[in-house]
């Protein structure tokens, strides 16, 4: 195996699929990256069963002097190697047992990992397929990713929950104290539904390698696997198994009490108690209705309290209070930045929602409050 590419091109595809590789792996091969060339082409493949992708290197990386073959590298030291040098372009050449990174005057030798026992592509059953933008794919994820849960004791808590049916996307995270569930709209409907999990972890992967700069991501799907591919990436991930909650029936279709306001001003307003939370772990925030204003206190008993007074529109009554971890309202808030949103309540035990107000931000935060006595 043989080839000469452009080194910054070379090294930016080689460090995504570096990305995919975990500190720990099951196998001393999958510390490397399998360098493929076939047909006058030539891939990139790294990762685990969870999550592995390739990265196709096409001829305007300035690919030449091809010699089919494949080689396996240590990803680490290979990518050290390339990242620190200054030259141009780079070289790399099989022979016998060992690799030779020629980068100008300098020359590096390592030893080759058996390619004949690095994993095999997986190769999908029947799959279903869509095509997304990557934009909102990407935005999608990122909204109700933070409301997974991080704890082992329901492992199906700590995946998303995705559902493609019509001409709808939709995805919904809960750890079960909040929940985050956000979509949009497709240019062309689906004929077969399609409705799986993915572990946040995979998912967070997923957000570190797949490429900004594609427009679009064809999405492939069977019973274990999904697969996102571009023009030069295919991502594939495990599946995860279980069933997940039936979110839709936790969200109000109706409520007794709403007002309207700026997220940013209500998260500067719960930023600023938050110094209290954060030296009294146990305090809660307590939102109270007064004369078409909102009032927000927090008590640590012996150290410390504060309150934030914040004009509000559109409240639909005057009196009104509830109890909640500020924390899980501030995550909430961030993804809206400047929008104008509206919060949905009914009881002072019952889950209360934060949306956006005429805005495409589809967006709905689900958190449930704190008992108080």
């Amino acid at each position: 195996m043989k080839f000469t590419v452009n080194r910054k091109t070379f090294i930016k595809q080689f460090e995504n699929v570096q990305k995919t590789i975990p500190t720990k792996v099951p196998t001393p091969i999958l510390i490397g990256v399998l360098m493929k060339i076939e047909n006058e082409e030539l891939t990139l493949t790294g990762g685990t069963s969870d999550v592995f992708i390739t990265e196709k290197i096409t001829n305007e990386s300035g690919l030449k002097d091809l010699e089919d073959g494949a080689v396996v590298v240590k990803a680490k030291f290979v990518r050290d190697v390339i990242k620190q040098a200054t030259d141009e372009t780079v070289t790399f050449e099989s022979i016998d047992d060992n690799v030779m990174i020629h980068l100008g005057d300098s020359k590096f030798t390592i030893e080759d990992l058996e390619a004949s026992s690095f994993p095999h592509s997986v190769k999908l059953i029947h799959p279903k397929k869509v095509i997304l933008p990557v934009s909102n794919i990407r935005l999608t994820i990122d909204r109700v990713l933070g409301t997974t849960s991080k704890l082992d004791s329901r492992p199906i808590l700590k995946a998303i929950h995705f559902n493609i049916d019509g001409d709808r996307f939709n995805a919904v995270s809960t750890d079960s104290h909040r929940l985050n569930r956000d979509g949009f709209a497709l240019d062309d409907s689906v004929k077969d539904p399609m409705e799986f999990n993915l572990e946040n972890d995979r998912l967070k992967v997923l957000m570190k390698v797949l490429d900004k700069k594609q427009s679009k991501v064809t999405l492939y799907i069977d019973d274990a696997y999904l697969l996102f591919s571009t023009e030069t990436q295919s991502i594939w991930i495990r599946l995860t198994e279980g069933i997940y909650p039936e979110t839709d029936r936790l969200i109000p279709k109706s409520f007794e009490f709403t007002f309207d306001g700026k997220a940013k001003d209500f998260l500067r307003a719960l930023k600023h108690l938050q110094v209290i939370v954060k030296n009294s772990p146990n305090t809660v925030v307590k939102l109270q209705m007064n004369n078409q204003h909102i009032v927000l206190t927090a008590n640590a008993i012996g150290f410390a309290q504060g309150e934030e007074t914040l004009k509000t529109t559109n409240a639909t009554q005057e009196d009104f209070e509830i109890s909640f971890n500020p924390s899980y309202v501030i995550d909430a808030l961030k993804l809206f930045k400047d929008e104008e949103v509206r919060f949905g309540f009914n009881t002072t035990v019952d889950p209360f929602t934060i949306e956006a107000i005429n805005s495409d931000n589809e967006l709905i935060g689900l958190i449930t409050p704190v008992r108080t006595f």
